[in-house]
C-alpha cells in the first residue's frame, strides 16, 4: 500500500486538510474539488459519517484510501468520532476542517472547536435549504463559509449573527474540454431534458406537468428524465402514469452528464430552491439552452434569450410560449451558439479551483489568521430565518428554532466538560404535546450534559424535557440550596448567587411597591430576597412559596408566611386569588411540570393593581446556550424568545386585559435568561415598562432611582462593567448595602483590569478599574467597618438591658 509519504505531490511541509462529508456521492461537485485540491499538491483526507445515501451511486473513493486519506466514522458514536477526527488532524498537522453537510457532523464540531485551536473550521453552503440550518444553529463555532453563488451570500447576510461575517464565494465552473458542442446536431424530434438529482428542492415532479401542458399543445415535441435520488421511485411512477407517457421517459442514471445533454435540445430546471447548478453549465457547454427557474444562483448564469430564459415552474404560459419561439430551427441554432460562448466566458473549471486553491492555501499556511467575527447587538438582533419548514420528508436533519451554539470559548471548563449538541429527529421518538400551544410537531431537539433530551415545539418554539419525571420532588432535597460541592445539583452558596443575580428585582420591587402591600415570591428559598427588600416604611406582608421544607423554615423564620411548597397546589389559588400586589417569581418556573400552568396560577393571585416580575433561562438565538444544556439538571421548560412571546399572547387571550412585557437579558460569560412582568392596570404596567427600559438602556440614567437600578442589571447581574457605571457605582451603594456582594465584583473587576491592562488600546481603561477597585476595597472597608461597629452597639444594648434590674409590679 502506498502511503501519503511515498508521495511528491503530498505533504509538501504546509497543513493539511480534512473535510468531512455525509456520504460519498459518485459525480458530487464536493468530490470533484477535493480530488482537484490533491492533484495540486494539498494533502486532504476525507471523513464521511453515513454509510449510503438512498437513491444515489456511491465512490468508493479509492484513490484516497489508498494514501490512507478515508477515515470511516459510519459506526462511530459522538465521542469515538471526535477523538478518531482529533488523531488524524494530530498526523495530518491538518490546519483547515471542512464541513461538507454532514447533518451528524454538527453534533461534535464545537469539540472539535475547542480541541483543535490552531485549526480553522469552514462550512461549505451550496444553497439556502438542508444543512445550512443547522450551520446557522452552529454559526459561532466557524471561521467562515464557502458558498458558490452571490444570492447565497446574500442569502447568508442576512441570516447570519454577525456583522461582517467571512464569507469567500467562489462561483463553480465545469471542465469546458468535456464538455463540447458537436459540429451537428442529430435529426430527431425537439428533445426537452430534466437532468440532475430527484429531490423535492429540484421538482423533477414540476417538470413532468410542465411537460404534460407542453405535450398537449405540441405533441410532437419529446421528454427525457435523466438522474437519480430519493424521488426516483416516485418520479418513475409518475412518468409511467402521465398522459405525456410515452413522449415522456425516464432515463435514470446516466454514467456521463455530457451524453444526457447530447440526448437533448433544451434543459429545463425548475428548482424550487437551488445554488448554482452544475447542470445548466454543463448543458450550455454542450450548446444545449436553459429554461431555469429564477432562485437562488440560476438568474447569475442564465440571460434571458441569448442562453436560456428564466422561467417561474408555475409560469406555464410563458414556459408553452418559449418552447414554440425556441423549436423554431434557425432560433434554436443562435441559441445553441451562444449558449457555448456564455459557457467559455463564465464558466470555466480552472477559474473555479484556482479560487478553492486560494481559499485552502489562505487557511493552511496562514492558519487562526481569519478576521474576527464581531457579534451585532443582541438588543437589534432578528430571529434567524432559515425558510424552510421541517415536515415528514425532512426529520432526518436537526433543524431548528433560534437555539445558539452551545459552543462558547468564554467557559473555563469547556475542554473537560460533556458536549451537548442537536439530536436528529427520528420517527421513533416518543409522542410530543406542547403543553404552550397543544402542537405535536418538533422543530428540533438538543442533548444535555447528562443525556437527557430537549425536545422543541415548531409551532411555539418552547422547549421542554423529551421524557419528562412524574414528580420534581427529589431535585430539591436539604442540599439543593448548600451543595456539598460546586458542580452539584443545587447551589454552591446560594446567598452569594442571589445577592448579584436579585439585584435588579430588590430595587425594582422597591420603586414599585405601594403602602401595606402583599409580596409573594414563588420559589422563595431561605427568604433572602423578600427580607432583602425594604419593607419597613411601607408595611408590606411578606409571602413565599417553597418547595424545600429546610429552606421554607428558614423563610418563616425570617417572618415570610409559606403558603405551600408547589404553585400548583390546587389549594392556594382559591384561597389567594387576587390578593398580592407584588408576584416575583426568579428562575423558578422553568422547574414546574406545567410552566403554562404556572404562570396562569400566578396571574390568578395577583390583586386588580399587582404586578408580576418574573426571570427564567432562556435558549437563544444569539448567545451561547452551554451553560443551559451542561448544568441546571432540574429544568423541565427551556423557553425561547419566540416562545415566551407565544406564551404572553396565550395569557392575554386568556386573561382580558392582561399587559405582558419582556426581553432577552444575556449575562457576560454565561447564558441568557428571559425578564418579563404582567399587570391588569394599564398605569401599573406603564410604570413597570418605563422602569425596565431604564434598567437596560446602554446610556447610564441621571436620576438616582433608575440610576442604581441600570447599575445593578448592568454592572452586577450582567456583569458588564464599563468605567462610567464602575465610577457610579456609590449611587448604588446609597441604595444596597451588600459588602460580600462588591468584595466579589471588585475581584471579577481587576481581573479584568489586569487582562485588559495587557492589550495598548485598553490601557487607560484598565487605569479607570484599578482606580474603581482600590475606591471599592476602600468602601468596603469602610462597610465592614460600619457593620462591625453596629454589631457592637447591637451586643452592649442587649448587655445592658440584660443587667437593667426589671421594673416594679404595678398594683
Amino acid at each position: 500500500m502506498t502511503t501519503a509519504g511515498d508521495r511528491d505531490d503530498i505533504g509538501t511541509g504546509r497543513g493539511g486538510i480534512l473535510a468531512i462529508l455525509p456520504f460519498l456521492v459518485k459525480g458530487a461537485l464536493s468530490l470533484i474539488v477535493l480530488r482537484a485540491m490533491r492533484a495540486r499538491g494539498l494533502d486532504i483526507t476525507v471523513a464521511y459519517t453515513m454509510p449510503e445515501a438512498v437513491g444515489y451511486t456511491r465512490d468508493p473513493l479509492e484513490d484516497f484510501a489508498a494514501d490512507e486519506r478515508l477515515l470511516d466514522l459510519t459506526a462511530a458514536t459522538d465521542a469515538e468520532a471526535v477523538a478518531l477526527v482529533l488523531e488524524r488532524c494530530a498526523r495530518i498537522d491538518a490546519r483547515l476542517v471542512l464541513q461538507v453537510g454532514s447533518p451528524i457532523a454538527y453534533r461534535w464540531l464545537p469539540a472539535l472547536r475547542q480541541r483543535l485551536p490552531g485549526a480553522a473550521l469552514l462550512d461549505i453552503l451550496y444553497n439556502p435549504v438542508g444543512h445550512v440550518t443547522n450551520h446557522f444553529l452552529h454559526e459561532r463555532t466557524f471561521d467562515g463559509a464557502i458558498v458558490e453563488s452571490r444570492a447565497m451570500e446574500r442569502f447568508y447576510r442576512e441570516n447570519s449573527v454577525h456583522c461582517d461575517p467571512v464569507i469567500h464565494v467562489v462561483e463553480s465552473g465545469i471542465d469546458l474540454g468535456h464538455y463540447s458542442m458537436p459540429g451537428s446536431f442529430p435529426e430527431r424530434p425537439l428533445t426537452v431534458g430534466w437532468v440532475g438529482r430527484m429531490s423535492p428542492e429540484k421538482n423533477p415532479l414540476g417538470f413532468i406537468r410542465l411537460a404534460e401542458a407542453a405535450h398537449a399543445e405540441m405533441p410532437q415535441l419529446r421528454f427525457a428524465m435523466f438522474g437519480e435520488g430519493p424521488m426516483s421511485d416516485e418520479v418513475r411512477a409518475a412518468v409511467d402514469g402521465s398522459p405525456a407517457h410515452p413522449a415522456l421517459s425516464f432515463e435514470g442514471w446516466a454514467e456521463s452528464a455530457r451524453d444526457c445533454f447530447r440526448a437533448v435540445d433544451i434543459l429545463v430546471v425548475p428548482s424550487l430552491l437551488d445554488g448554482r447548478p452544475n447542470a445548466i453549465m454543463e448543458a450550455n457547454a454542450c450548446g444545449v439552452p436553459v429554461i431555469g427557474a429564477p432562485v437562488g444562483g440560476i438568474p447569475e448564469l442564465i440571460r434571458d434569450n441569448e442562453n436560456g430564459m428564466l422561467v417561474a415552474p408555475d409560469d406555464v404560459a410563458l414556459f408553452l410560449r418559449t418552447l414554440r419561439e425556441w423549436a423554431d430551427p434557425a432560433r434554436l441554432a443562435d441559441l445553441r451558439a451562444a449558449s457555448r460562448a456564455a459557457a467559455e466566458t463564465h464558466f470555466d473549471l480552472d477559474r473555479m479551483m484556482d479560487d478553492y486553491k486560494a481559499v485552502f492555501d489562505r487557511y493552511i499556511t496562514d492558519a487562526g489568521t481569519a478576521p474576527d467575527l464581531v457579534l451585532s447587538d443582541p438588543a437589534k438582533a432578528e430571529p434567524v430565518s432559515f425558510n424552510r419548514t421541517i415536515d415528514e420528508g425532512a426529520k432526518s436533519e436537526a433543524a431548528a428554532d433560534p437555539v445558539a451554539d452551545p459552543a462558547d470559548d468564554t467557559d473555563s471548563e469547556a475542554d473537560t466538560a460533556p458536549v451537548a449538541g442537536p439530536v436528529e429527529i427520528s420517527d421513533n421518538m416518543p409522542p410530543f404535546v406542547c403543553n404552550v400551544c397543544g402542537h405535536t410537531a418538533v422543530k428540533c431537539a438538543e442533548r444535555r450534559a447528562d443525556d437527557v433530551v430537549v425536545v422543541f415545539c415548531a409551532e411555539c418554539g418552547i422547549g421542554t424535557l423529551q421524557d419528562p419525571p412524574r414528580t420534581t420532588d427529589q431535585f430539591y432535597e436539604d442540599g439543593y440550596y448548600d451543595a456539598a460541592e460546586n458542580g452539584a445539583v443545587g447551589y454552591y452558596n446560594y446567598d452569594a448567587t442571589a445577592v448579584h443575580t436579585q439585584i435588579w428585582v430588590k430595587l425594582l420591587v422597591e420603586v414599585l411597591l405601594p403602602r401595606e402591600a402583599r409580596i409573594l415570591d414563588i420559589g422563595c428559598a431561605t427568604g433572602f430576597l423578600l427580607d432583602w427588600i425594604e419593607t419597613e416604611a411601607s408595611g408590606a406582608r411578606l409571602f413565599g412559596i417553597e418547595a424545600n421544607d429546610v429552606a421554607a423554615r428558614a423563610a418563616e423564620a425570617r417572618g415570610i408566611t409559606i403558603l405551600g411548597d408547589d404553585l400548583l397546589d390546587p389549594a392556594i389559588v382559591p384561597a389567594k386569588a387576587g390578593t398580592f400586589d407584588v408576584i416575583t417569581s426568579i428562575a423558578t418556573f422553568e422547574h414546574v411540570l406545567d410552566f403554562p400552568g404556572a404562570f396562569e396560577r400566578a396571574i390568578r393571585l395577583l390583586s386588580p393593581a399587582g404586578i408580576l416580575i418574573y426571570e427564567v433561562p432562556l435558549i437563544s438565538a444569539v448567545h451561547s446556550n452551554l451553560d443551559w444544556y451542561r448544568g441546571s439538571f432540574e429544568h423541565i421548560t427551556y423557553p425561547t424568545v419566540r416562545g415566551m412571546e407565544r406564551l404572553h399572547e396565550e395569557l392575554a387571550g386568556r386573561f382580558p386585559g392582561l399587559r405582558t412585557m419582556g426581553f432577552e437579558a444575556p449575562i457576560k460569560g454565561f447564558s441568557s435568561t428571559w425578564i418579563g412582568a404582567a399587570a391588569f392596570d394599564e398605569a401599573v404596567a406603564a410604570r413597570c415598562r418605563a422602569l425596565l427600559s431604564a434598567m437596560r438602556d446602554p446610556a447610564l440614567p441621571e436620576d438616582d432611582e433608575t440610576r442604581a437600578l441600570n447599575l445593578a442589571f448592568h454592572a452586577v447581574r450582567s456583569f458588564e462593567p464599563t468605567p462610567e457605571r464602575v465610577l457610579a457605582l456609590p449611587t448604588l451603594l446609597e441604595k444596597v448595602s451588600a459588602p460580600m456582594l462588591f468584595a466579589h465584583l471588585s475581584k471579577l473587576w481587576y481581573a479584568d483590569a489586569q487582562g485588559a491592562a495587557q492589550a495598548a488600546y485598553l490601557g487607560q481603561q484598565a487605569e479607570n478599574w484599578k482606580v474603581s477597585y482600590d475606591n471599592l476595597l476602600k468602601m468596603f472597608e469602610t462597610l465592614r467597618e460600619a457593620h462591625d461597629d453596629l454589631q457592637r452597639q447591637v451586643a452592649e444594648l442587649r448587655e445592658s438591658q440584660a443587667a437593667a434590674p426589671p421594673p416594679a409590679a404595678g398594683r
